[in-house]
């Protein structure tokens, strides 16, 4: 299927081990799944998550990231982290 577009779905906080504070995003690709009978289809792709100033981050569990440019261990408790 084809990306339609990105969304962003929620945001929240999480910090590193010395306290630095990051901004992540989870994104969330659109695809396109139009047919005949509704030829304006969408259905949600794959989730992605990004600080926000745009570095990758990879998820690796409830409340644990991991920027993928250094390896920095990112954590949170806020009540919107996956």
């Amino acid at each position: 299927m084809v990306v339609k577009r990105i969304e962003p779905r929620r945001r929240f906080t999480a910090f590193d081990e010395d306290g630095n504070e990051y901004t992540i995003i989870e994104l969330v690709k659109i695809l396109d799944s139009s047919t005949l009978d509704d030829p304006d289809g969408e259905e949600e792709g794959l989730k992605m998550w990004r600080t926000a100033d745009g570095q990758p981050v990879n998820y690796r569990g409830k409340g644990k990231y991991q920027l993928v440019v250094n390896g920095k261990m990112l954590f949170s408790d806020d009540e919107d982290a996956p």
